[in-house]
């Protein structure tokens, strides 16, 4: 395989092993999963109702924060994609 897809000019990347480090969603869930073992919803309802205070308790910055850490390129700019797409206006 690796050998069709160079031949046409194409570069092969490997991924590297998966790491919860560098899996910038495992830090987001990691914080949403204690926020819901806090607050010990014992009925359907109110699970679905912790369940979105938990994720208005994300915030842009600490998703920012999160893909910088692992790596992710343009995460440390402090812009949204469209942020950066305003500004190039």
């Amino acid at each position: 395989m690796r050998e069709a897809i160079e031949t046409t000019g194409a570069k092969l990347l490997y991924l590297l092993p998966y790491s919860l480090d560098f899996n910038p969603i495992e830090q987001i869930f990691a914080k949403l999963k204690g926020l819901l073992r806090t607050a010990a919803a014992r009925t359907v309802p109110d699970l679905w109702h912790t369940i979105r205070q938990a994720f208005a308790r994300v915030t842009a910055n600490e998703c920012r924060n999160c893909l910088a850490a692992a790596g992710c390129a343009g995460a440390s700019t402090g812009l949204s994609r469209h942020d950066r797409r305003e500004n190039v206006k």
